[in-house]
């Protein structure tokens, strides 16, 4: 798979915002942002699904720590959406 250099710079920061996000920080704030970004990337090179797919994995996965961790329902949990806008 072949993917510009503008591609991975978007990656890249995306990947830095969910890892901020993962070490304590909040995804709230970029929920839509990245849900623009990640649709952005796929339309211009489709072969980009793994990537999304694999943020939506880890989108699922932070919700379910939240849930055990805290006890946010993840209906609640901006993770969650995150998760349910990747579709």
């Amino acid at each position: 798979m072949q993917i510009s250099e503008h591609e991975q710079d978007e990656i890249d920061d995306i990947v830095a915002i969910i890892q901020r996000a993962q070490r304590g920080g909040d995804i709230a704030p970029h929920v839509d942002s990245l849900v623009v970004r990640a649709s952005r990337l796929l339309k211009g090179n489709p072969d980009l699904e793994a990537f999304v797919t694999s943020m939506k994995t880890t989108a699922n996965a932070q919700a379910l720590l939240d849930w055990s961790g805290t006890g946010t329902p993840m209906a609640d949990s901006a993770w969650n959406r995150l998760a349910d806008q990747l579709k």
